[in-house]
């Protein structure tokens, strides 16, 4: 059985989640590492 491809738009908001995703830990990393230069 072939696997059904996913249409343009579903894999777009795949694409775009995953982005979404990526810059909230990027983000997430920044607010962790400004808290530990608070520390110090």
């Amino acid at each position: 059985m072939k696997p059904k491809r996913l249409p343009h738009c579903s894999r777009f908001i795949l694409i775009v989640a995953n982005q979404h995703v990526m810059v909230c830990f990027n983000q997430a990393q920044k607010l962790e590492m400004n808290s530990l230069f608070q520390l110090f």
